[in-house]
């Protein structure tokens, strides 16, 4: 590249502002709303709704703007049926599958050039949550995506790293735990917030309503919800009443478990 494009380039780069964050559903809107007010925020529903766009523009452009001064992403590497040991390269390149999303929806706001200088200076830092015991983060943006898949103890880990100055946003789907449906981060700290013991923390919950990624993306998801309510009731049911098992099969006539 010659140098007239290199320095267009970066002049390009100087003068970029990042676009605004443009929701597109009521509940996007009052989640913005949310993480300019709170210090803490949590946004819990189906995928396909925003959650984690929202969370990760909002921060780049707080980053951007040196309303705070770093961005801590943290994604946990459940579910997929590896650890991060078992995956080539250093810590970054093991992560980099898992933050994926974060980092995409970042960029659009801060620019790739940008995102990645900001990476270099530390100023925006990938952790895994095994590792990130011991730490503090001020004035910070700290956001841990697909938080139904962090055990308690670990939501704990992540929570009490958040120093002075910062901003926490948690998000998940409390449908697609990997680990426990009840006992998870998500659920055991959207349960101190109903008991009213943390104060000042925003909630917002979407619904198949919200999802914005696609027709089909929304279709699959209240599909798979229908018959994971069937199992449920199913298990209920055998719990209550072991002595009629394989009744239920006969009383739905045929209708899929």
């Amino acid at each position: 590249m010659g140098g007239n494009s290199m320095r267009k380039q970066r002049q390009t780069e100087r003068n970029w502002q990042p676009p605004n964050i443009e929701t597109l559903t009521q509940r996007q809107d009052t989640y913005l709303g949310l993480l300019n007010k709170h210090p803490c925020t949590i946004a819990a529903g189906p995928a396909g709704t925003g959650k984690t766009y929202v969370a990760c523009a909002w921060a780049g452009s707080q980053l951007k703007a040196r309303v705070f001064s770093q961005l801590v992403l943290v994604r946990p590497n459940e579910g997929v049926g590896k650890s991060l040991g078992m995956l080539p390269g250093n810590l970054d390149k093991k992560l980099d599958p898992w933050a994926r999303p974060l980092v995409e929806a970042i960029k659009s706001q801060m620019g790739s050039e940008r995102f990645n200088k900001a990476k270099e200076a530390g100023e925006i830092k990938i952790e895994a949550l095994e590792h990130i015991r011991g730490l503090t983060f001020d004035n910070s943006v700290m956001i841990i995506d697909e938080a139904q898949n962090t055990s308690p103890k670990e939501m704990k880990a992540f929570l009490t790293r958040v120093g002075r100055n910062s901003s926490i946003i948690i998000t998940g789907d409390e449908s697609q735990s990997d680990i426990h449906a009840v006992h998870n981060g998500l659920a055991w700290a959207m349960r101190a917030v109903d008991r009213g013991l943390v104060p000042d923390v925003g909630r917002v919950h979407f619904t198949y309503d919200d999802v914005v990624r696609s027709e089909l993306c929304k279709q699959w998801g209240m599909a798979f919800e229908a018959l994971e309510q069937e199992q449920r009731e199913e298990r209920e049911y055998r719990v209550k009443a072991p002595e009629y098992r394989g009744s239920l099969n006969t009383l739905r006539s045929g209708q899929l478990i």
